[in-house]
């Protein structure tokens, strides 16, 4: 029962240059739109500076993940530390809910106590959140359209935080844009526009738990990659057929143990020799593989 580890260091720096980029967007976009929203007075404008400089942490915290994700394995973790990145990926998902209740905690406080209500924000404030919102969603599109080859739960969970960010950002602008009218309906309407993206911050947040969960819990990948590793495995010279796939998700990698049955009559050596061009074949033909046990069993059907 041969195993090979293949590191996917290329698919690994990928994803941590991205992630590097979001925080130093999401560093720079804090200290803008905190200071725009101190200087403007602009409550929305302040709260969403306040969630980008939790996204900081966030990103801060998943560059961290995806370094130590990438140490090979050791006598105490012998299938490697993958398990870092989905670890990451919750924690994630945790600061995005709780981003989303404190948020929104303060626009509801400031719609039932209109006290509470700060002065018209300043014309300036729109400005900032018109370049916030192309700039996050054009990384969380980027990110998101990446992570479709690297599969990364971190950098799924970070792409979620730009886009709820844009989301933010967008629903600060309408709401801004209402209170500034001087229409008394609309003297609140910052602060409902801030529940609704909030609202979508902790479903976000809980969609990535749940994502990530099932990958702590060694849930199997999808029926159509187990399909595809068993029709690579029956395609290789010497296999007759394969059975009892298992793949699962470790980081951005793929863990697999699979049953190949060949001739019963052939020796060991040659046997032995299959199961090697088994496992070449699989690393050769997904890069995400990156450990294969494959079993050897023999034919029933082999004749003498």
């Amino acid at each position: 029962m041969p195993s090979v580890y293949s590191t996917n260091t290329t698919l690994m720096q990928q994803s941590y240059r991205m992630i590097l980029w979001g925080m130093i967007t999401n560093s720079t976009f804090a200290i803008v739109k905190i200071g725009a929203g101190v200087v403007g007075h602009s409550h929305a404008l302040l709260a969403d500076g306040l969630e980008s400089l939790l996204d900081v942490i966030s990103s801060f915290l998943n560059c961290a993940a995806c370094k130590a994700s990438e140490k090979p394995p050791d006598a105490e973790h012998p299938y490697g530390h993958g398990k870092i990145e989905s670890l990451a990926g919750i924690l994630g998902g945790f600061l995005l809910i709780f981003s989303g209740i404190a948020i929104g905690w303060t626009a509801f406080s400031q719609i039932a106590s209109p006290s509470l209500q700060r002065s018209a924000p300043s014309p300036f404030t729109l400005l900032v959140l018109i370049v916030v919102i192309l700039i996050k969603g054009l990384l969380s599109r980027t990110m998101l359209r990446k992570n479709k080859s690297l599969n990364s739960s971190v950098l799924h969970a970070d792409a979620w935080h730009h886009g709820s960010d844009a989301m933010t950002s967008l629903a600060a602008f309408i709401g801004i844009s209402l209170t500034m009218t001087g229409i008394p309906p609309f003297r609140t309407a910052d602060n409902w526009a801030a529940l609704f993206s909030c609202a979508m911050m902790t479903f976000n947040g809980v969609s990535i738990l749940r994502n990530t969960a099932k990958e702590v819990m060694d849930s199997r990948v999808s029926q159509e990659m187990v399909d595809q590793v068993l029709e690579l495995a029956v395609s290789v010279p010497g296999v007759r057929s394969a059975e009892k796939c298992r793949v699962r998700k470790s980081g951005i990698s793929l863990l697999a143990d699979l049953h190949i049955r060949v001739d019963g009559n052939i020796p060991v050596r040659q046997g032995h020799q299959i199961s090697h061009d088994v496992i070449q074949h699989l690393l050769a033909a997904d890069p995400r593989l990156r450990d294969i046990t494959v079993h050897l069993e023999p034919d029933p059907d082999t004749h003498r």
